[in-house]
């Protein structure tokens, strides 16, 4: 694999590897923050872990695409077929840690969707009212 795998080509996939996953993830954070705004109530709090996945997603990907850059599981006839089966190969990596990143936040929509329920159940509302200081005392010293 030695002759069509010379830098030019390395560095190639490196470009388009890194391309791709740039786009994907521009897509993944922008899509994934309104399905973080309905996992988390605290909008702040959805976009602070949108920016962790993005940053989490990047150093996967990127880490991938170096070492799929110089890994050679098996022998490709030329230059064209080498850089269409690592970009190949990286567009399933990609898949891959999509699905895994879904499937991580439904779980996280899902837990809290239980625990807002079985809150819903005990007649707790689902959600937490902001103590309000001056009201709690006021009520602690009886009056109103």
């Amino acid at each position: 694999m030695a002759s069509s795998a010379d830098t030019g080509t390395y560095l190639l996939v490196v470009a388009v590897g890194t391309v791709m996953a740039v786009v994907v993830g521009l897509v993944l954070q922008r899509s994934g923050l309104g399905f973080l705004r309905e996992v988390f109530d605290d909008r702040d709090a959805a976009q602070s872990v949108s920016r962790l996945l993005t940053v989490a997603y990047y150093l996967v990907a990127v880490g991938f695409i170096a070492l799929m850059s110089t890994w050679d599981p098996f022998e490709v006839a030329g230059t064209v077929q080498y850089v269409v089966t690592k970009i190949g190969s990286m567009l399933v990596f990609l898949g891959i840690l999509h699905v895994a990143t879904l499937a991580i936040l439904a779980r996280i929509r899902n837990n809290n969707r239980v625990q807002q329920m079985a809150a819903n159940l005990r007649g707790g509302g689902g959600r937490r009212q902001p103590r309000d200081p001056g009201k709690t005392q006021a009520l602690e010293s009886g009056g109103s």
